[in-house]
């Protein structure tokens, strides 16, 4: 079997989350009356999603010379974590400011 190396498996998992949360942004009023279709597209943005974040872990520990690899993994990591608390922080402060058409194109 030839192997996929994880730049090209992070690609693909970010294309996949691209497309499917675009098709969910784009038609989100015409799902909402369609259930099934809409968990359906839902779990397969949930299938891609988990391919950025196997490989996150693994590019970081490829890419850094084995001597500051830990190092070089832990402020990868925490720069993700620190992205993905300040997104959280706004996409709360703009709901709560009554902004949710903006968040979600509806």
């Amino acid at each position: 079997l030839k192997q996929i190396s994880s730049k090209h498996v992070q690609l693909i998992g970010f294309a996949g989350c691209c497309v499917f949360n675009f098709i969910l942004a784009i038609a989100y009023k015409d799902l909402q009356g369609i259930a099934i279709l809409f968990a359906a597209l839902y779990i397969l943005q949930l299938s891609f999603q988990s391919l950025p974040g196997v490989s996150t872990m693994a590019i970081s520990a490829e890419i850094y010379p084995s001597a500051v690899k830990g190092t070089g993994a832990a402020i990868s990591s925490a720069s993700g974590k620190i992205g993905a608390t300040v997104g959280s922080y706004y996409f709360t402060h703009l709901k709560n400011a009554g902004h949710i058409s903006q968040i979600f194109w509806t």
